[in-house]
């Protein structure tokens, strides 16, 4: 009994229970947070900020300047000679800077002169002067042909004619065009204005024609003083302009600026002129 007794209680003694190692936990990395990647900074941004803020500003400025305070272009001139203040008819003018002319005589100096008080019919006169000799034009347009010209051709011909009206009309001879059809005439839409088209038939590009011992020249000149549209003849003999004839073709013509200060030509006039032959 007690062998039994003995056996229960060793089967109801409880055991300790046998704990099974637990596996240490793997580590985890640590979760951080984000951070926005930092650059590093450019040393030239600056600089180059400023260099082109100076390159808008300097570019604004010379916008401005040459919009709306761009000085007029000043051109040094050459002294206007002595007698040109001497003489009591004249005043010291301005001189001439025209290509034409140049071409005629490029060792002239060209200069033009107002008159004094009403003796003669134009407000002003062309002079030119080469060395110490002066010449007044065109009562002595032939002087300064012989002395400077040997030979004519037939480009200095018309080179001659040309320099010829420019010296003739002293008043606005740098507006004076010479034209080779209606196209070299501006036009504009203002009322009363003439179109130069309507003159297709007597506008033509300048003729040099060989004659006996010269030559023969028509050109057709147009001014936009009173819109003057004329045509010129010359007959040039022995290097010196022998006749010149001159038509107004009509007035009014192109766009043209009304000349209040004196009266417009007649349109169909002619003249006809003998410059003084020089021997």
């Amino acid at each position: 009994m007690e062998n039994l007794k003995q056996d229960q209680s060793q089967q109801t003694t409880p055991q300790p229970a046998v704990e099974e190692p637990i596996p240490p936990a793997t580590p985890q990395p640590a979760t951080q947070p984000l951070a926005l990647e930092s650059k590093p900074k450019n040393p030239y941004f600056l600089p180059i900020l400023l260099f082109l803020i100076i390159l808008l500003l300097g570019g604004a400025l010379l916008f401005a300047y040459f919009t709306f305070l761009k000085p007029e272009k000043v051109v040094s001139q050459p002294r206007v000679p002595s007698e040109a203040k001497e003489t009591s008819l004249v005043r010291a003018g301005e001189v001439i800077d025209k290509r034409v002319l140049t071409e005629l005589c490029s060792d002239c100096l060209f200069y033009r002169v107002e008159r004094k008080g009403d003796q003669l019919p134009s407000d002003s006169i062309i002079r030119a002067k080469r060395d110490n000799q002066v010449y007044e034009l065109p009562s002595e347009f032939n002087k300064l042909l012989v002395e400077y010209n040997n030979d004519l051709t037939n480009t200095k011909s018309l080179i001659v004619a040309k320099s010829y009206i420019l010296v003739s009309r002293p008043d606005n001879l740098s507006d004076i065009v010479f034209v080779d059809g209606p196209s070299d005439i501006p036009t504009t839409t203002k009322e009363g204005v003439k179109g130069p088209t309507i003159y297709a038939d007597r506008i033509h590009p300048a003729v040099v024609t060989p004659a006996q011992n010269g030559f023969q020249v028509r050109i057709v000149a147009w001014s936009p003083l009173n819109g003057v549209l004329d045509e010129w003849e010359f007959e040039i003999i022995n290097n010196q302009i022998q006749k010149v004839r001159r038509q107004i073709i009509d007035i009014g013509v192109g766009d043209f600026v009304p000349d209040v200060d004196s009266e417009a030509p007649t349109p169909g006039t002619e003249a006809i002129g003998y410059p003084p032959m020089f021997k």
